[in-house]
């Protein structure tokens, strides 16, 4: 049953990223388009002479396999997923690959605004990536950015003069990777809350759908909001019994025609009344009704029933 649940959760979860990724697929590819302009500008504009050939045709090739795979990803099956994977791991590669050079390269002068520029695509694509709702995606594209991060730094200080280029300071380097493992957490934790809480309201909606069928819809949504369907737990409910006085000597002062039009009446009656009062119609018996309340508290119930 627990194995079931989770699948179910998993289930839900999925189906609210391929809804979200319908919605938002556009937006997204348009969002990577906007990096990759950005990326450019910033890099022409805080010190593009520094820059060798490499460095803008490696610009290119990401921004053309970036809008490659965003749309490729867009479609259905395993290769999409296949494709969002590869997209992630292109999207690390640029990150790192802008840190790496920064430091490599170094600055024109003063190096506080390269540093800044140098920093900007692993915070912009670290959002990128998260806006598509895959936890495990951003995950992979944060600790992969951290590691390498690290592992420059290090390099830096064991072999500076050979690594690190004009106007490097690892005294700036440091802080910027503690603040973008910081956003990481952060980004991570926020977008797992997000497509956990998209999938219970899904599940909710479900389980609310179905018992809908069966109980009145503010009885079904409190319900489904109790827990998961089929699940044995205890609650308390107040039981209502209605019945017909003198139901016995009326059958046989009036035709049976007429006490049948008379008992489908009344069964009519009581059912619009116990579910305006969230109440549940539980069984007909001859002319008596059995009704129970178990929405809200037991002081809600009983106001109900008595209503």
């Amino acid at each position: 049953m627990l194995d079931d649940r989770a699948a179910q959760r998993a289930q839900d979860e999925n189906t609210v990223l391929r809804l979200m990724q319908r919605a938002t697929g556009g937006r997204l590819l348009v969002l990577r388009v906007v990096i990759v302009l950005v990326l450019l500008m910033a890099a022409q504009v805080y010190d593009g002479s520094l820059h060798a050939l490499s460095h803008w045709f490696i610009l290119g090739l990401y921004a053309a396999g970036s809008v490659w795979f965003g749309r490729a990803e867009r479609g259905e099956g395993r290769h999409a997923e296949g494709f969002a994977w590869a997209g992630t791991g292109l999207n690390a590669g640029l990150a790192i690959y802008v840190l790496v050079e920064h430091m490599l390269a170094g600055a024109a002068d003063d190096g506080g605004a390269a540093d800044a520029v140098s920093r900007l695509p692993a915070f912009l694509l670290l959002l990128q990536t998260a806006l598509s709702m895959r936890v495990w995606h951003a995950a992979l594209f944060s600790g992969t950015v951290v590691f390498a991060w690290g592992a420059a730094i290090l390099v830096g200080l064991v072999n500076p003069a050979g690594f690190l280029g004009p106007h490097v300071d690892l005294g700036e380097q440091v802080p910027g990777l503690l603040t973008f493992l910081a956003a990481s957490v952060v980004v991570v934790d926020g977008v797992a809350r997000l497509r956990h809480a998209a999938g219970e309201a899904v599940r909710l909606e479900h389980e609310r759908t179905q018992l809908a069928r069966f109980v009145p819809d503010g009885v079904a949504t409190e319900l489904a909001r109790d827990g998961d369907l089929g699940t044995a737990r205890r609650r308390h409910a107040c039981l209502l019994a209605l019945d017909v006085r003198g139901f016995s000597r009326l059958s046989r002062e009036h035709p049976p025609e007429a006490m049948v039009r008379a008992l489908l009446a009344i069964r009519a009656l009581a059912h619009a009344a116990v579910t305006e009062h969230d109440g549940i119609v539980d069984k007909y018996v001859g002319d008596a009704v059995l009704a129970q309340f178990v929405v809200g508290g037991p002081v809600a119930q009983a106001r109900g029933a008595l209503a």
